[in-house]
């Protein structure tokens, strides 16, 4: 059996729109950039395009998508300005996906 890789993309940010990427690095946990973000509630649980559809409508971009990218995330939805947002450095919260319980930085 021949396997080919037709194409790459990550999601920077958990349900938000696919990015393609041209070449990619593997890490233990899957590609480098891939979901290392996402949004959350007041309660620090997930909130996906299962819930909010719209997450679909905007593009996340990462140093791994936008090699020249002067921020660790740029968020761009039609009609708004974009958004650079910095690494958080803030105390590790506790955070649930699913059924998985995770840490985070607001």
């Amino acid at each position: 059996m021949t396997i080919t890789v037709t194409g790459l993309g990550v999601h920077p940010v958990k349900s938000t729109a696919i990015r393609p990427l041209q070449t990619a690095t593997v890490l233990p946990w899957g590609l480098a950039g891939d979901r290392r973000w996402m949004v959350v509630d007041d309660a620090g649980t997930l909130v996906s395009a299962r819930e909010l559809r719209e997450l679909f409508l905007i593009s996340a971009d990462t140093p791994e998508t936008e090699p020249d990218l002067p921020s660790p995330l740029r968020l761009r939805a039609r009609g708004f300005d974009p958004v650079d947002v910095d690494e958080p450095a803030s105390p590790l919260i506790d955070l649930r996906m699913h059924s998985n319980d995770l840490q985070g930085r607001p």
